[in-house]
């Protein structure tokens, strides 16, 4: 399905739970991802690529700024500095298994991003005038 996967993170230092989440992928895979920041930009000729987020729910929220024209295959990685993103896309908490659901051509969807003053929201927006906040 993938032939390739770019690991964005904001770290580019290699720990223990990335070499892990990159021999998860060797072995069920059997593709050496690529450590790549989250600064950089990517095009959407890339279609054969499946970008995995291990990032904050801040740092996903510019990385779908920076892409929202873009048609990416995205994958978020579960972790302690994005509960808000685990919440809204109801991932699994395990990252294993969060993996497995990104290559799972079953659960891939197409999702809208909904801004509210030029920012990803991830939370509900309430539109309109409310008497209590008159």
């Amino acid at each position: 399905m993938y032939k390739h996967i770019n690991l964005i993170t904001s770290s580019l230092e290699e720990s223990e739970e990335f070499g892990s989440i990159v021999e998860h992928l060797k072995a069920h895979y059997k593709i050496t991802p690529t450590l790549i920041s989250h600064n950089e930009i990517f095009e959407s000729s890339q279609e054969n690529t499946l970008f995995l987020l291990y990032l904050s729910d801040n740092e996903i929220k510019l990385f779908f700024i920076n892409h929202l024209t873009e048609n990416l295959h995205i994958g978020i990685i579960p972790n302690k500095k994005c509960p808000l993103c685990i919440k809204k896309y109801a991932l699994a908490k395990d990252i294993f298994e969060a993996i497995d659901d990104a290559f799972d051509k079953e659960l891939l969807s197409r999702v809208d991003i909904l801004m509210c003053n030029e920012l990803v929201a991830f939370n509900r927006i309430t539109i309109g005038s409310m008497r209590w906040m008159d």
